[in-house]
């Protein structure tokens, strides 16, 4: 028996999951996935950042400067 015959047994018995499993895994690295994923997460973590400073300036002109402050940086201090 070679190890393609076993392979179709076993994904015949398990209602081929096995090639639907082996689909996702060529599709995920032909679509180069981990490298896209890594930047999509790179970039969300810098733009926070300027996100941040936005919300301070926006909260400042509306609302008094040291209550948005204060209000901030109890919201961020727990996460770091």
């Amino acid at each position: 028996m070679s190890l393609e015959e076993l392979y179709q047994k076993i994904d015949h018995f398990s209602g081929d999951r096995l090639n639907i499993l082996r689909t996702a895994v060529n599709n995920f690295t032909e679509k180069h996935a981990a490298q896209a994923s890594a930047g999509l997460a790179y970039y969300a973590l810098f733009s926070i950042f300027s996100l941040l400073l936005v919300f301070v300036a926006g909260g400042s002109y509306f609302l008094d400067r040291t209550h948005v402050f204060h209000t901030v940086t109890q919201f961020v201090r727990p996460p770091l």
